[in-house]
């Protein structure tokens, strides 16, 4: 018996010692505008641990460049997290309609900390790889959209 009640006192010490190991997931904080460019629908997410939200210091930065015969470009939606800023330029050459519309995206995370930040563009394109990038470094992406 007395074995016994030595073996469970060293479960419950052993527990103890390491009860203080988190086993945690990471949590997610994304922004992601909605686009809507020449009938088409595109969701540009970037994504970062939840646990550096409070380094953000400034908007994320959402540039956006099509061609520059688009007729409508316009951002939609509400930040969740952090404010966004999007622009979007026509600064791509004369897109003739032939195939694919190309849109390049560059996103800027700033913030006091270096950490990962992840983004993808989805919508009425090709689905992107997620592009895994550094905060206050410009991660750019480059897609052809479909049509609308």
């Amino acid at each position: 018996m007395k074995g016994l009640v030595l073996s469970f006192a060293f479960l419950v010490a052993s527990l103890a010692a390491h009860a203080d190991v988190a086993h945690a997931e990471t949590e997610w904080c994304a922004e992601d505008p909605v686009l809507i460019v020449d009938g088409r629908t595109i969701d540009i997410t970037t994504s970062f641990d939840r646990a550096y939200l409070g380094s953000i210091r400034d908007a994320i930065l959402f540039e956006i460049q099509v061609p520059e015969n688009v007729a409508f470009a316009a951002a939609v939606g509400v930040a969740v997290f952090v404010p966004h800023e999007v622009s979007i330029a026509r600064t791509l050459p004369v897109w003739d309609g032939d195939g694919p519309m190309p849109l390049v995206a560059r996103v800027t995370v700033r913030a006091d900390a270096a950490f990962d930040t992840f983004t993808r563009i989805t919508g009425s394109t090709a689905i992107t790889e997620v592009v895994q990038g550094r905060s206050n470094s410009p991660t750019k992406l480059a897609v052809g959209t479909l049509a609308p």
